[in-house]
């Protein structure tokens, strides 16, 4: 595949995948948006400063940078907390590019250079499957902190968004699990509701139309 790497406007990179005909960040700015619309709406300070582990759910990894982020935060948080990350993605080849991208996190050494899509170290420990995400959480047991829900848009890729992987996703979820999205879909926000979710809205980030926060609140403890 040809690489066409885009510059956002907060100076960091970004890749057009011809497949989708997006860009995996926005060009508002790539770090800007992990940060703005991933990490900040979970208000993490709290959690952070109470857990000594904290497990995370990165659908769509990419290139990482919604994981990089939200664990350079948690770290600032808290230096002995022990980061937990399961990421989901189907393209073995985005993950090639993260040794080739520059990127302004002080963990970003750890993802550049990564072992058979693992990292294990003082603390971060991070897992990438590579294979279809509906699949692949059919097979997952534990139960997730927060969620990082990044695909393609609903238009571009409707089946990441539809009840059936939202279904799969509330099972790896437990009372008060967070997840951060960049759409505010109203399907996609009426099919978490089904499953127990409370959504709101997140202040949009070079754009006038919101992003998602989204707590589960089961009826019954799950």
């Amino acid at each position: 595949m040809k690489i066409k790497r885009v510059r956002t406007n907060d100076g960091t990179d970004t890749i057009f995948n011809e497949k989708f005909g997006e860009t995996y960040h926005s060009y508002t700015g790539a770090y800007e948006e992990a940060l703005r619309k991933f990490t900040l709406p979970t208000q993490i300070q709290d959690f952070a400063e109470t857990q000594n582990t904290i497990k995370i759910l990165d659908v769509c990894f990419g290139l990482g940078y919604n994981s990089s982020v939200f664990a350079e935060i948690v770290t600032q948080i808290n230096p002995k907390i022990k980061i937990k990350i399961t990421g989901l993605e189907n393209d073995s080849w985005i993950l090639e590019q993260i040794s080739q991208t520059e990127f302004p996190t002080e963990n970003w050494q750890l993802f550049q250079t990564m072992q058979n899509f693992e990292i294990h170290s003082k603390n971060l420990d991070l897992k990438i499957f590579i294979a279809d995400a509906r699949k692949t959480l059919t097979n997952l047991s534990e139960k997730f902190d927060f969620v990082l829900f990044d695909p393609f848009s609903p238009k571009s890729c409707p089946e990441l968004w539809e009840e059936n992987l939202l279904e799969k996703i509330t099972k790896v979820s437990k009372k008060g699990t967070k997840l951060t999205t960049y759409s505010c879909n109203k399907k996609f926000r009426k099919s978490l509701e089904n499953l127990g979710w409370k959504t709101s809205d997140v202040k949009g980030v070079g754009r006038k139309s919101p992003s998602t926060l989204a707590e589960f609140s089961p009826q019954k403890s799950e």
